[in-house]
């Protein structure tokens, strides 16, 4: 059995399932993962996006993310 957080396939597909399978354009990909969701957060709390607006845009990222 696996210990620590469990990876989701978005996860998983992008840091790889051990720190010595990171690859830069995946490496990449997470830190910008990662801005927009802190990003989209702070729209959020500013109120200038809603849930749904903000979903839309995470989902058009990964969509684009996952098809190149």
């Amino acid at each position: 059995m696996e210990s620590g957080p469990q990876l989701t396939v978005a996860g998983r597909f992008l840091i790889g399932k051990q720190p010595s399978q990171r690859i830069p354009e995946r490496d990449a990909a997470a830190r910008q993962l990662h801005a927009l969701v802190d990003g989209l957060s702070l729209q959020g709390l500013a109120g200038h996006l809603t849930q749904a607006e903000m979903t839309a845009q995470l989902d058009v990222f990964l969509c684009e993310l996952i098809t190149g």
